[in-house]
Protein backbone atom coordinates (compact mmCIF):
# COMPACT_ATOMS: atom_id res chain seq x y z
CA UNK A 1 0.00 0.00 0.00
CA UNK A 2 1.47 3.29 -1.12
CA UNK A 3 1.18 6.88 0.84
CA UNK A 4 1.47 9.95 -0.19
CA UNK A 5 2.16 12.96 2.30
CA UNK A 6 2.82 16.53 1.55
CA UNK A 7 4.18 19.59 3.68
CA UNK A 8 1.58 22.39 4.34
CA UNK A 9 1.38 24.75 2.02
CA UNK A 10 3.51 28.54 3.15
CA UNK A 11 1.13 31.37 2.67
CA UNK A 12 2.02 34.65 3.88
CA UNK A 13 0.51 37.87 5.19
CA UNK A 14 1.40 41.10 6.85
CA UNK A 15 0.47 41.16 10.89
CA UNK A 16 -2.35 44.22 10.68
CA UNK A 17 -2.76 44.09 14.37
CA UNK A 18 -4.81 42.35 17.39
CA UNK A 19 -8.40 41.85 18.48
CA UNK A 20 -10.54 39.93 20.63
CA UNK A 21 -13.94 37.70 19.87
CA UNK A 22 -15.76 35.63 21.83
CA UNK A 23 -16.61 32.50 21.21
CA UNK A 24 -20.13 30.06 21.76
CA UNK A 25 -19.49 29.49 25.09
CA UNK A 26 -18.95 33.11 25.88
CA UNK A 27 -15.41 32.96 26.35
CA UNK A 28 -12.84 35.70 25.07
CA UNK A 29 -10.33 34.31 22.13
CA UNK A 30 -7.38 36.90 21.65
CA UNK A 31 -6.80 36.85 17.94
CA UNK A 32 -4.39 38.28 15.48
CA UNK A 33 -5.24 39.75 11.92
CA UNK A 34 -3.71 39.09 9.25
CA UNK A 35 -3.91 40.74 5.79
CA UNK A 36 -2.95 38.10 3.47
CA UNK A 37 -2.85 39.54 -0.28
CA UNK A 38 -3.15 36.92 -3.59
CA UNK A 39 0.26 34.67 -3.02
CA UNK A 40 1.33 34.56 -6.43
CA UNK A 41 2.86 30.96 -8.17
CA UNK A 42 5.69 32.52 -9.76
CA UNK A 43 7.78 28.97 -9.95
CA UNK A 44 6.87 25.22 -9.78
CA UNK A 45 9.56 22.58 -9.37
CA UNK A 46 9.64 19.08 -10.29
CA UNK A 47 11.55 15.75 -8.84
CA UNK A 48 12.51 15.58 -13.52
CA UNK A 49 13.74 18.81 -13.31
CA UNK A 50 15.35 20.15 -10.11
CA UNK A 51 15.52 16.88 -7.85
CA UNK A 52 12.29 17.89 -5.47
CA UNK A 53 8.63 19.09 -5.66
CA UNK A 54 7.84 22.57 -4.56
CA UNK A 55 6.33 26.10 -5.53
CA UNK A 56 7.86 29.41 -5.27
CA UNK A 57 5.29 31.85 -4.02
CA UNK A 58 5.88 35.57 -4.34
CA UNK A 59 4.16 38.47 -2.22
CA UNK A 60 3.68 41.92 -1.67
CA UNK A 61 4.22 43.86 -5.11
CA UNK A 62 7.43 45.93 -5.15
CA UNK A 63 6.47 49.67 -5.63
CA UNK A 64 7.91 51.30 -8.76
CA UNK A 65 11.10 53.19 -6.61
CA UNK A 66 11.77 49.42 -5.11
CA UNK A 67 11.55 47.68 -9.06
CA UNK A 68 14.76 49.18 -9.98
CA UNK A 69 16.72 47.84 -7.34
CA UNK A 70 15.64 44.13 -8.49
CA UNK A 71 18.45 42.42 -9.77
CA UNK A 72 18.37 41.32 -13.54
CA UNK A 73 18.26 37.17 -12.90
CA UNK A 74 15.53 37.98 -10.50
CA UNK A 75 13.32 40.27 -12.79
CA UNK A 76 13.88 38.21 -15.56
CA UNK A 77 12.53 35.58 -13.64
CA UNK A 78 9.16 37.43 -13.10
CA UNK A 79 9.32 38.64 -17.05
CA UNK A 80 9.50 35.55 -18.32
CA UNK A 81 6.61 34.69 -16.21
CA UNK A 82 4.87 37.48 -17.28
CA UNK A 83 4.49 38.16 -13.42
CA UNK A 84 4.38 41.51 -11.70
CA UNK A 85 7.64 41.44 -9.58
CA UNK A 86 7.25 40.48 -6.02
CA UNK A 87 8.93 41.58 -2.79
CA UNK A 88 9.21 38.12 -1.01
CA UNK A 89 9.61 35.25 -3.08
CA UNK A 90 9.97 31.78 -0.77
CA UNK A 91 9.71 28.39 -1.86
CA UNK A 92 7.24 25.75 -0.28
CA UNK A 93 8.33 22.15 -0.39
CA UNK A 94 5.79 19.25 -0.78
CA UNK A 95 7.66 15.34 0.47
CA UNK A 96 6.53 12.41 -1.04
CA UNK A 97 6.78 9.19 -0.21
CA UNK A 98 6.04 5.75 -1.11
Amino acid sequence: MSQTAFMPLKLMGKKVGMTRVFDDKGELVVCTVIHAEPNVVSQVKSVETDGYNAIQLGFESLSASKKKNLSKPLANHFSKKSIEPKKTPIRSKSCRYV
